[in-house]
């Protein structure tokens, strides 16, 4: 990449099985004094100090690319709860709140 202040090499590498390799990456590269833009900076440092959020999807939904079940947050990661041992997961999981359903009556569904 260039900018104003001439090229820089840019590093992209969130996903959780290659945070390890980036980050090292990204050391290497800046202690040999060669300009480089880390993408996910916080949160690949969040990762390592187990701070991360994790956004957990329903069974049946592949656990990627599912930003859309979380509006207006910054969560790069997903996975499904596992089926043994869930209980230990719940004191750390945050809920939203359940959208309430009802069924309507005839009244309610007549044509205003």
């Amino acid at each position: 990449m260039d900018d104003k202040d001439g090229y820089f090499l840019y590093l992209d590498g969130d996903a959780w099985n290659r945070t390890i390799e980036t980050v090292k990456f990204y050391l290497a590269l800046t202690r040999a004094g060669i300009p480089v833009y880390l993408i996910e900076a916080h949160t690949l440092a969040d990762r390592l100090a187990e701070k991360e959020w994790i956004g957990i999807v329903p069974d049946g939904v592949m656990p990627a690319y599912c930003e859309s079940w979380f509006p207006n947050e910054h969560i790069i990661d997903y996975m499904n709860l596992p089926y043994d041992d869930r209980e230990k997961f719940l004191p750390f999981c945050v809920w939203y709140d359940e959208e309430l359903i009802k069924l309507v009556t005839e009244k309610e569904a007549e044509p205003k």
